[in-house]
């Protein structure tokens, strides 16, 4: 293949015409090889140049371009008019940079300024309080909320996290008002609402929630979380029903979010503790599955969170609480991917609003993406509330006054049935405590302890002192074991028909005083049980008399006639006729319940003479008696014998004034301080006519089913005979005629009872 070169007219050697030759100054050489491959070569052919147009190669492209777009026409105006247009846009531009730059310091400048005195009016002691967690700040309510840190670096993020702190204003999200870095006063104060937290209202079954209390307060948490996310602190990470703060008008408040850097140095509770994993049970478990959990936690995470707290409006209490499950346990199974996902058990529905249910089941769906925002959660309240029969049919209708004032109506209804109901409760409480303070102290003198009144000491001119032990009790007490384990039916049962029964409570039959016992499964001591059974005879015995019983001391046991009330000169009969009922009772057929075959002996003695009594102490205090008296009727009990009463010679006289007693001579007997003194056995009534009472007996068998102890003594009801001292025995003492008849050394006081209230024992 040759190459030719065209010459034009002008370069013709003989230039006699316009046309163009075509020399040749080379070839193309194709050579083929064995492997069958072709080459090329190109060869200029000798003497041979090529002549270019101008003495140069041709350019690879137009000046202007092949589109012609790299020149413009000389004087045009469009090109004129970009140039300037680029030149103002770049100018522009970086105009802008400048602006935003210098916004952006000033900011920062002002915000490294006002923080700062704003930690320095905390420091300086603007906050004001006894309390480390309460406060006041500028007039204002404030809660402190201690970092357990010793230092905090004021950085820029953190200058930047308080800055975003103080720009939120919302109705639902808690007024952040500062923090303080000064050690060691390191703390994040806010504002103090007054009503408590969420939690707090929802476990406290006394405030009654409603159908319009509980959609607006769930329709608070909606509101307040969808408009943090919509902030530049994006996400809560900790949200709880004990961080939604509830106010005076029945808003709520959501608490504790923001400031990462402050927050991520509070003081937690220890890893892995109860406290900690209790924390837990309102994080989503993709958290959960994280070795680092952010502080701020994620918007799904928040969404999750809230389930669990719509859980807790179902239930009324907390979260999982009727799994019955340990809060490891629990969050152990939420972070495990289950399938189905483990989820609490909710048991109690709100009714009326059924569709929370299916809200809370969407909320807390394992998959964070399949869970909705709080946009969404909004929506689907006011569908519930238009759905639902609430007097205010549409929550978007209901303005926020007429919301707290129809909150602050319920609440002030509910107020008024607590108080009722609370009043009603005061009143039985009332009653118990009127009753246990009647059975410790006399009523005249708990009466004027009731009113703040002193209860001064007051001087008797005679009264009749009853002491009492059991014979041998020191040796019964030391065989027998400290405790033991009861198992017999609630039933009652004879002791003579069982005599391995352990059971413990009196009962008096149609004849005489039998013990039966009744009680559950439980411990109880040998002794005590001995004890309870044996004064609860007695005590059901001196209801019927004029007596007042001061005190048991182990197995002594303390009883006085003629105070506080005066009663003359039947306070020896009182006392003399119900010693005679207490021996009688025990000697006849009481048995100790874990020795049937044990007989007790009891020791009485008597005294009557003057005495001083008054209240002594204020922690606990103790209707006490004083005087010569005292120690008279004591040393005649310890001078006596078994199942025998022994009297001085002052009440022997005065029985016999009285009249209706049998009254045996014993002779002198020795007492401590007074030497040889003249005593008598008070031995029965007259004409042995020993007696119970129909009424007497009736009383004790009602109060033998009685619980012992302190319950016992709240629910039987007070003696009659304490409001109008008077008793059967009395009014039969007041018909007899004393004749005084002397035979075999006795003194016998004859007594024309007539009286039928009376049956033979």
């Amino acid at each position: 293949m040759q190459i030719f070169s065209a010459i034009t007219g002008e370069n013709c050697p003989n230039n006699a015409s316009n046309t163009a030759t075509m020399v040749p100054v080379g070839y193309f050489r194709v050579t083929y090889t064995n492997s069958s491959e072709v080459s090329f070569s190109f060869k200029l052919s000798q003497n041979e140049k090529i002549e270019w147009p101008g003495g140069s190669p041709p350019e690879d492209s137009p000046k202007c371009g092949f589109d012609n777009d790299k020149c413009n026409p000389p004087d045009s105006p469009v090109g004129e008019s970009v140039k300037m247009a680029i030149i103002a846009g770049i100018s522009g531009f970086a105009g802008l940079l400048i602006l935003l730059f210098g916004v952006s310091r000033i900011r920062l400048v002002s915000l490294e300024t006002e923080a700062p005195l704003l930690m320095d009016s905390f420091m300086n002691g603007d906050i004001i309080g006894d309390s480390t967690r309460f406060g006041f700040f500028k007039g204002t309510s404030v809660v402190v909320k201690r970092v357990g840190t010793k230092h905090v670096d004021l950085t820029r993020s953190v200058l930047l996290e308080m800055k975003q702190m103080l720009d939120i204003r919302h109705d639902n999200l808690s007024h952040f008002i500062g923090a303080t870095a000064d050690p060691p006063n390191i703390c994040i104060v806010s504002e103090f609402y007054s009503r408590g937290s969420l939690q707090e209202i929802l476990e406290n079954k006394d405030v009654k929630l409603d159908h319009m209390f509980i959609c607006s307060l769930v329709n608070d948490i909606a509101k307040g979380m969808g408009h943090l996310h919509c902030t530049d602190i994006k996400s809560h990470g900790s949200l709880k029903s004990s961080n939604c703060l509830v106010d005076s008008r029945w808003v709520l408040k959501i608490a504790d979010y923001g400031l990462p850097t402050f927050r991520s140095k509070l003081t937690k509770t220890f890893k892995y503790t109860e406290s900690y994993y209790e924390d837990l049970l309102w994080t989503a478990p993709e958290i959960l599955r994280l070795s680092s959990r952010p502080v701020n936690g994620t918007q799904e995470g928040d969404v999750y969170s809230f389930a669990i707290i719509l859980q807790e409006f179902h239930t009324r209490e907390g979260p999982y609480s009727a799994n019955y499950m340990q809060p490891e346990e629990i969050v152990k199974r939420v972070t495990e991917a289950e399938i189905p996902p483990f989820r609490p058990t909710v048991v109690n529905l709100i009714t009326g609003v059924e569709e929370l249910r299916e809200l809370m089941k969407l909320c807390w769906e394992e998959k964070p993406e399949a869970r909705p925002d709080f946009h969404d959660i909004r929506k689907t309240m006011h569908r519930i509330v238009s759905n639902s029969g609430i007097s205010f049919s549409n929550l978007r209708k209901t303005n926020i006054f007429d919301n707290v004032v129809y909150m602050m109506e319920k609440y002030a209804d509910n107020l008024e049935d607590l108080v009722s109901e609370r009043t009603v409760q005061l009143m039985e409480e009332k009653k118990k405590t009127d009753a246990l303070l009647d059975r410790i102290l006399p009523r005249p003198v708990a009466e004027q302890l009731k009113r703040g009144k002193a209860v001064e000491a007051e001087s008797f001119h005679e009264v009749s002192i009853y002491f009492s032990d059991i014979v041998g009790f020191t040796q019964l007490s030391s065989d027998s074991t400290p405790m033991q384990m009861m198992s017999t039916p609630n039933a009652h049962m004879n002791v003579n028909a069982s005599k391995n029964s352990l059971d413990a409570s009196t009962v008096i039959s149609s004849s005489l005083p039998i013990l039966r016992i009744f009680a559950g499964r439980r411990e109880i001591g040998q002794v005590v049980t001995f004890l309870n059974a044996l004064y609860t005879l007695f005590d059901d015995i001196i209801r019927e008399f004029d007596v007042y019983k001061v005190e048991t001391i182990g197995d002594a046991y303390m009883v006085v006639s003629g105070l506080p009330i005066r009663n003359g000169d039947s306070h020896a009969a009182e006392i003399a006729g119900m010693a005679l009922h207490l021996i009688a009772g025990v000697k006849q057929d009481f048995v100790v319940p874990h020795r049937p075959d044990h007989k007790i002996e009891l020791r009485v003695g008597i005294h009557s003479g003057p005495v001083v009594a008054g209240v002594v102490g204020s922690t606990m205090p103790r209707y006490c008696l004083f005087g010569d008296t005292v120690n008279t009727a004591s040393r005649m009990e310890s001078t006596g014998e078994g199942l025998k009463i022994h009297i001085s010679e002052a009440t022997k006289k005065l029985l016999e004034k009285l009249g209706g007693f049998i009254i045996e001579e014993r002779g002198d007997v020795f007492l401590k301080g007074k030497g040889k003194v003249k005593s008598y056995w008070l031995v029965d009534f007259a004409k042995k006519t020993l007696r119970f009472s129909r009424r007497s007996f009736k009383r004790v068998k009602e109060h033998s089913d009685q619980p012992s102890g302190l319950l016992g003594i709240l629910e039987a009801p007070p003696s009659p005979c304490r409001v109008s001292r008077t008793s059967s025995l009395r009014r039969t003492m007041k018909s007899m005629q004393p004749e005084p008849q002397v035979a075999k050394g006795k003194h016998v006081v004859d007594a024309n009872d007539k009286s039928d209230d009376f049956s033979s024992v």
